[in-house]
């Protein structure tokens, strides 16, 4: 499967996540879960403290509907586990005990084959206080 990917971050974040691939070879059905790259960046001249990581599928091709056929585990980054940005570093997920999120394409008992070449769009979306 092949995914494109777009980032949704609120205004007020001022933090930039960023896909670089899923880890862990390709997706097709019964396939170990793949990790999802990311790499948290920080412009801010303060360290910044990420308090959610959130990865969505929005769509997926006719006959392969991607809330059915994708299973997503999000990162473990959360308000009583942050992640500390350095000012002006970055942080590649998994780090600091915080774990990258990771995708599965199911192994359904219905024929999958329009999945074959899909493209599933992701979308990133987080928060952060300083």
């Amino acid at each position: 499967a092949r995914f494109d990917w777009h980032v949704v971050i609120p205004p007020s974040a001022n933090f930039s996540i960023h896909f670089g691939g899923i880890l862990g070879g390709s997706l097709y059905p019964g396939a170990a879960p793949g990790v999802i790259s990311l790499t948290v960046a920080n412009p801010n001249g303060v360290p910044i403290f990420v308090t959610s990581l959130v990865v969505t599928v929005s769509s997926g091709p006719a006959g392969c509907d991607s809330s059915t056929n994708i299973a997503l585990v999000q990162s473990n980054v959360s308000d009583s586990a942050p992640l500390e940005i350095p000012a002006n570093g970055s942080i590649t997920l998994p780090a600091q005990g915080r774990t990258a999120p990771s995708i599965q394409l199911l192994n359904l008992p219905v024929n999958q084959d329009a999945c074959q070449g899909a493209r599933f769009p992701l979308s990133f979306s987080g928060s952060a206080h300083s």
